[in-house]
Formats: C-alpha cells, structure tokens, sequence
C-alpha cells in the first residue's frame, strides 16, 4: 500500500521552483489522505516500507444447506412459540419445554381455598399484530430436565397431561396478558406444598413438577365453557380472551384442522423471561387463617429448558420453493432462513494462492454479497438486522469468525441500502488461514435465535455477484 505514497522526488522534477515547495507539500499529504498508515513514507528508508502490495479479488461457492437439529440449550434460547408461513421457504413451527421457578420458598400457611388462577404472559415481540385469534397450549413435562444434557431441537416431549388451553385475539408485542385459567389448574400445583422449594442435595419442586411444554397451536378451535367455574360472569365484548379452561382429557389431534373455515394467520411470539418481570403462572389463595395470598411460578432464565424447531419446506408455493438443499448445487440464489432453519455456506477456493508470499499480512478483506428484492415478501427493510459468519476450529466446533470477537463493529454483517449488498470484514479470518491456524477457508452464515426474519442472497453466476477483495502487505 504503501507504494502510492512512496515516490519521492517525482513532483519536484515536475514543478522546478522553491517557491513551489509549499504546494507540493500539499499535494503530498494529499495524495496520502485516504492511507493514513503510509504518512510519512518519504522521510525513511525505502527498506523500512513493504516491498510488496498486493490486492486480489476472488469468487465464491455458495451453497444452501439445512440441518434438521440445532443444540437448543439455553445459550441460544428464547422464549419463542408459533409458527411462521413463507410462499418461498414454506413453514416454520417453534415451541418450547422448560422448568418452572419459584417465585419464594412456600410460606408455609397452609391453603383453605384456591380463589383464582392466572397465566400472566409478557410478550416482547410478535411476527404480526393482526393474527387474528391464536390458541396456546400448555401440557405437563415428564421428563427431568438436567443442566448437564445437551438438548437437540428436534427432540420428542415426553408429555403428560393437557393443563391448559388459551386463546388470545391480536396478540400485540410489548403488552403483558392475565388469562384466567380454572381453579383446578392451581390446586394441581399445590397439591403438595412440602414439595415448593429449591434444593441442590434432595429432590425438591423440579422433581414434583418437571415443567411445561408450550406452544401455540392455530387448529385448535374448541368453544368450551370452563367447567369449574360455570357462573363467572362473562368477559367484557372487547376482552382479548375467549377460552380459558383445563382439560385432562384428549383433546384429538391438535395439528388436525377443525371442519369448517375457520383460519387462523400464522405468527411467531416470543416472551419476556428476565427475572423480575417474568411470565408464570399466578395462583391468588386463601390460607388456613383466612388471609389471601398468592404465589407464583415463573419462566426463567435461572432454569432448564429447551427450543424446538421445524421446518417444511414442502408448503412453499409451486415455483417459488428451495431448488437446491444440501446438494451443493450452485444456483444463483442461496436461502438463510430463521429458526436455525436453512443457512448458507461459503467456500473461497483460490485462497491457497496468497500463501505464497510468506510473511505477508492481509490488510482488508472484503466480502460483499448481493440481496434478492422483489418489493413483496422482502424489501430493504424487511431483512435480517445482521448476519454473522461461524466456521468449524480444529476441534470440530463452530463458533464465530475471529473479527466477531475483535469487533462486531468492525465485522459490520450489516445490509448497506445503497449498494443492497450485506458487507463483512474478514481480514483476521483470511490472516489466521494463510498462517494454518484455520484449516479449511469454509465459511458458514447463521443468524441469532432473536432474529425473526429470512433472506435471500444473490450467489455463484447470478447477474450481480458476491465477491472478497483481499489487500496484503509484504515487508
């Protein structure tokens, strides 16, 4: 880089005169504006400077894959239910299991009545606001859930018992709910009151009551009266909540659609689970003196739980699905979807040839990839806040790239408006591959579990096409 600047004496010959020496020292530092690394470049020996500039432009393979499991821990877990409908990637469905957490140690004051029941959900963010009615279900967890095991995506619950069936009109980001739910439903949880405790050394609540599984389900369209409380007065015309009632029976096939034309527009929700403003379930009581209390078992960061995550990609409209998955057929478009459903892989062959010059240090490393826009489903502001790159480490893990971690600033992975190109820094990436830290220069694209949103990238012989321009240095 440095030979732009690096050229002393050949403005001096052009511009004969001391009394031109002001302006080429202007034209100097001008000339040098954009390279602040090689000011002063002229006052030192030549042998002090690279003997070697380099840029090279390379193409990329890039490929749509999918996996039907993600590790689904609670390091990349949100509380996110629902599905999500894409004419071109077809539906997408999320759930989840997880423990319940106590909100005290039980008071210990014994339990004359249980007055009412609540399932208090706060809701930070929604696909859609204009859902329509959408019914959530809530069924025992069976199986003990343990801190130490590893949780796949695709895993089976191994359920019990239907406890709860809700329905919300409109559900709307940012808004906290109270749905009622019957009586029996609180006398189930404290049924055994010497069990409501947390304990490290004996069983304690997590193995009386293992957990919920939640989801929402848009097919299921029962009109139900709650059959323990027959004479609550009605709610109020406007109220978002038109079922509330618990079941211990079958309720048939919840993915079984009801008869009829009844439709119900899929939408994703995720909840709100720091502690103190927690989603649960609140039960108001009656103790043995008379007094009226409540208790409450709420979503946590602080437990174990797990994602589930689904794909069909079969319910895409004729024409518009994924050509090409897993089959690394290089078409011109290549699909990141949300939910850890379908990402992209990238691989830069040619890359090998900058290891030639031996010492030499990457300066940039610039990747831009161009975004298919067709003014319906995406638009320029309808599209992912940021994609990151991951790569596989020599022990087989994946994790980011390593200018993430420098600085997701730096790294950018942002979409530029102007250009419609998403553009990623890489140089540490490309200088940790020439040096053999990194084994394969293979890059994968993935997206947090917050992002709710899908992209398509132009790819491979597409009319426009991504790049990675590389500048070295040699000393």
């Amino acid at each position: 880089m440095t030979n732009y600047c690096n050229k002393r004496g050949s403005l001096k010959s052009k511009l004969p005169g001391l009394f031109l020496i002001p302006v080429i020292v202007l034209l100097a530092l001008t000339s040098c504006e954009d390279d602040e690394s090689s000011i002063g470049a002229g006052l030192l020996p030549g042998g002090d400077f690279a003997n070697f500039f380099s840029t090279d432009t390379f193409s990329l393979s890039m490929y749509t894959m999918y996996e039907d499991s993600v590790v689904a821990n609670p390091e990349t877990f949100f509380y996110r239910m629902g599905q999500a409908y894409s004419p071109r990637f077809g539906t997408s469905r999320a759930d989840f299991v997880t423990e319940l957490n106590l909100s005290s140690p039980w008071p210990g004051d014994g339990i004359n009545s249980i007055d009412s029941v609540f399932l208090i959900l706060r809701v930070r963010s929604v696909s859609t606001e204009e859902s329509g009615p959408q019914f959530i279900e809530l069924r025992e967890n069976l199986e003990r859930l343990d801190m130490e095991e590893t949780y796949w995506s695709n895993r089976d619950v191994d359920q019990g018992r239907l406890l709860a069936t809700v329905g919300i009109n409109n559900i709307k980001a940012d808004t906290t709910y109270r749905v009622p739910l019957s009586r029996a439903f609180g006398d189930y949880m404290l049924r055994d009151t010497s069990k409501l405790f947390i304990s490290s050394t004996e069983p304690d609540f997590r193995s009386f009551f293992k957990g919920i599984w939640f989801r929402m389900n848009p097919f299921v369209l029962w009109d139900i009266e709650d059959p323990e409380d027959p004479d609550d007065p009605e709610e109020p015309e406007d109220s978002p909540f038109f079922i509330s009632f618990d079941d211990p029976g079958d309720p048939g096939d919840p993915d079984d659609p009801p008869p009829g034309d009844n439709k119900v527009i899929p939408m994703l929700m995720m909840l709100e689970s720091s502690v103190p403003s927690s989603s649960g379930i609140l039960v108001y009581y009656t103790n043995a003196d008379g007094f009226k209390r409540e208790y409450s078992f709420v979503l946590s960061d602080r437990v174990v739980r797990y994602a589930r995550y689904f794909h069909d990609f079969s319910t895409a409209e004729e024409g518009k699905e994924i050509p090409h998955i897993n089959d690394f057929v290089k078409d011109t478009m290549v699909y990141q979807q949300q939910l850890f459903g379908t990402f992209v892989r990238i691989e830069i062959p040619g890359l090998d040839g900058l290891k030639e010059f031996e010492g030499g240090s990457v300066n940039k490393a610039r990747l831009t990839i161009p975004v298919f826009i067709d003014e319906d489903e995406f638009t320029a502001t309808n599209l992912p806040d940021r994609l990151i790159f991951r790569y596989t480490n020599s022990e087989g893990r994946r994790i980011s790239v390593p200018d993430y971690f420098i600085s997701p600033l730096f790294f950018s992975g942002t979409f530029s408006t102007s250009s419609r190109h998403y553009v990623f820094n890489i140089p540490a990436f490309i200088q940790k591959y020439l040096e053999g830290e990194i084994e394969d220069p293979v890059i994968e694209i993935f997206t947090t579990a917050l992002n709710r949103r899908n992209v398509i990238l132009k790819a491979n012989d597409a009319s426009v096409q991504p790049e990675l321009q590389v500048s070295m240095t040699k000393f």
